[in-house]
């Protein structure tokens, strides 16, 4: 009767080519951060924004005054990396417009950059998307969501992929 040959050195051969392979692969890095870590840019108006629970007990920040701005920050896991598509969840329960740009700052001076506004001018829920290909990515700066809410306009999370 003739043996069949050792597999085991093949087969582990095999998985580290497969590993090597699979750890060069760029994986895209999602986060989500709640609406509630928005704040409130306008002077006039502090006090005004009421972070409160929502239905799946999901926190978000909404708008009880007639007009208000709010910036929310963007968590990337590196200054280095590119940040590549933003989603801001927002929702409308008046017909009031609602707009909101990615914008990106530089750490050491004023020099910014922003994209182009996305909006919700109608009663309801949305997912405004907005593509960073043609936003500066400053070294070491920042990159944020401003959003103008009308009365009862709200900002619900921001997802991002880097």
């Amino acid at each position: 009767m003739k043996r069949l040959p050792r597999l085991g050195s093949l087969t582990g051969a095999i998985v580290l080519c497969t590993v090597l392979t699979l750890s060069n692969v760029a994986v895209a890095d999602n986060k989500v951060i709640p609406g509630a870590m928005c704040q409130n840019t306008v002077a006039s108006t502090f006090g005004n924004p009421e972070p409160f629970r929502g239905e799946y007990f999901n926190y978000f920040i909404i708008n009880g005054a007639s007009l208000m701005t709010v910036a929310c920050p963007i968590w990337r896991a590196s200054n280095s990396s590119t940040l590549d598509h933003v989603w801001v969840r927002v929702e409308n329960l008046q017909a009031e417009p609602l707009f909101c740009w990615v914008f990106s700052q530089d750490g050491g001076s004023n020099a910014y950059s922003q994209t182009g506004s996305q909006s919700l001018s109608g009663v309801g829920t949305a997912s405004l998307h907005f593509a960073t290909d043609g936003l500066q990515h400053y070294g070491g700066g920042s990159f944020a969501v401003r959003c103008n809410l009308g009365e009862y306009g709200s900002v619900r999370s921001i997802r991002t992929q880097e």
